[in-house]
Order: C-alpha cells, then structure tokens, then sequence
C-alpha cells in the first residue's frame, strides 16, 4: 500500500472513524498500535541478520565501535521518507 492510497482511503472515512485508534493487525487476534507518523530526517540502516540492530550508520558506529562492519547493514528508511512508527 503506497501513502497515496492510505490517504485515499483515510478520506473515505467518517470523522468518528477518524477518532478511532490506528491500528495495525497482525493475525486476527493480534494487532499494533500506530504512535505517530514521521518523516525520516536521517538514513536509517538495519543489520541484515539482526533487525532490531538499527540507527543511522554515525550511531552504529559509536555504538558497536570496533565491531561494527558497514557491510552487515543495509537502508531500511532513506531520509525525507514517510513512515508508520508503533
């Protein structure tokens, strides 16, 4: 789904079902709630094997210092992309 049609759908909807809490579902009975909306100001890298591993690559590297290896990260948000944060 492109941002495009999440707008398109958000303006098909009343404005008590815009009230509602936004929601993502996971299995039928399970779901995450959406806390903001963001814009990225930076490049966000993830380690491929390790995705909870992630920050911008001058954050990666402070964090893990020696250890850290350019090659183990791809871009997971490019700056100035929208993105759904829960």
């Amino acid at each position: 789904m492109t941002f495009k049609e999440l707008k398109e759908f958000l303006n098909s909807l009343n404005d008590v079902q815009l009230e509602h809490t936004a929601q993502v579902e996971i299995c039928e009975q399970k779901s995450i709630v959406i806390k903001s909306a963001n814009q990225g100001k930076e490049d966000i890298y993830t380690n491929i094997g390790e995705l909870e591993d992630c920050g911008t690559l001058d954050e990666l590297k402070e964090f893990r210092s020696d250890e850290f290896n350019e090659d183990d990260y791809e871009l997971s948000i490019q700056a100035g992309t929208p993105y759904l944060e829960s």
